[in-house]
């Protein structure tokens, strides 16, 4: 998970996730982790680089999305249709006001009172 960049608070859910990954997806995911370069692979008609360019998403995540398309014929038409529907938006992280885990308390009301 450190490889991918990812937070110590989403590891568990980003595990969990890929335990579940289509069989289809499974060796194309061995091979990641064995270093090879991030090979492409389609499942429905959706290519992971598709979902990658317009999901805007790292290797891990899009292989979960995949997964998705994997488990359901319709949801892969849909984002074949219009795969901009789909398109992830980005925003400038660095004008956020809390960090990845102070958002997270947040949420769950673990801040002692402290909103702001």
């Amino acid at each position: 998970m450190k490889r991918a960049g990812y937070p110590e608070e989403s590891t568990e859910y980003v595990i969990e996730k890929l335990r579940n990954l289509d069989d289809r997806l499974q060796p194309v995911l061995d091979r990641w982790l064995e270093g090879e370069d991030e090979p492409d692979v389609a499942v429905n008609g959706v290519t992971l680089a598709k979902v990658r360019k317009y999901m805007d998403r790292e290797f891990l995540r899009a292989m979960i999305r995949l997964s998705r398309y994997a488990e359901s014929e319709e949801f892969a038409a849909r984002f074949l249709e219009d795969p901009d529907r789909f398109r992830m938006r980005r925003c400038d992280v660095s004008r956020l006001r809390f960090s990845w885990v102070e958002a997270n308390q947040y949420r769950r009301g673990d801040d002692h009172g402290q909103r702001n």
